[in-house]
Formats: C-alpha cells, structure tokens, sequence
C-alpha cells in the first residue's frame, strides 16, 4: 500500500502516492477560505442588497413589508452562518474586501433607520399610554388633591 504523501487532486481529495484515494476513503483537503466561492459571493451581495432594499422602504415610512424583510434576513443569517462554518476564514481579495465594506455599510445604515423606528414608536405609544391613564382617570387619587385651591 503506498504512502499518502499530502499531494491533492480536484478541491476535496487527498490523494495517496498512487494518484488514487487513499485506502478507501477520502480526506477532505482544506476548505476553501470565505469569499473564495460563487456561494460566499452571492450570500454578501444578497444580504447587503436585502438591508439596502429595507433601508429604503423604512426611509419612505413604508412599513408594509417589515414582516418579509425580517424572515429574509433570519433565512440569509442562516445561510452565511452555514457557509462561514464550513468554510475557512475570510479570503483577503480586493472583491470580498469591497462586498464586506458594502455590507457593513448596509448593516450600519439599517440599523439606524431602524432605531429611528423604534425611537419613534417608542415615544408614541409613550405618549399613549400617558393620554390613556390621565383619560381613565377621575381624579379620585390624583396627589393634586389636597393641595389649596384645587377642587374636585
């Protein structure tokens, strides 16, 4: 039986010195690193497009699509945490270089749309709730009862 001697063939194989799997099994050569695949490629466009895309709706006060957009972007987090875990870091080239800046410009846009969303339905229904209880009250236990002047 001869000797693997680490030489490799195709992205996937280990090879013995015979050209031939080894000994009947396959050893997996190293993955290829992240951004080095269509797969990774496509994953950091549709993702930064996919925040660029609800960014825009949210900056039109367009709230109707919210729903989707968060099942989309729960679907593409799967997605790149699956690839990123079987692939090797990521890959250093100019092109992945450029779809992480976009993507992490993408993310920080968003998330400031969406804080600004949630800002401002935070103090509306602030300011609900503070109509609702002064509305449903009738005074009887109001601390300006008591005070000179103030009638019920």
């Amino acid at each position: 039986m001869s000797e693997n001697r680490g030489s490799t063939r195709g992205p996937n194989l280990r090879l013995g010195g015979s050209g031939q799997p080894s000994a009947g099994r396959a050893v997996r050569a190293a993955a290829p690193t992240f951004g080095q695949s269509a797969a990774s490629d496509g994953i950091i466009d549709r993702i930064a497009q996919l925040l660029e895309d609800e960014t825009e709706l949210l900056r039109r006060n367009n709230l109707s699509q919210v729903e989707s957009f968060c099942e989309r972007k729960g679907q593409a987090l799967l997605e790149l945490s699956r690839l990123m875990r079987a692939a090797a870091p990521l890959d250093a080239r100019s092109r992945t270089r450029e779809q992480v800046a976009r993507l992490q410009t993408a993310i920080a846009d968003n998330q400031h749309v969406l804080r600004c969303h949630i800002g401002a339905a935070s103090e509306l229904s602030r300011i609900l709730v503070d109509v609702l209880e002064n509305d449903a009250s009738d005074g009887t236990y109001s601390a300006a009862i008591g005070r000179p002047g103030v009638s019920r």
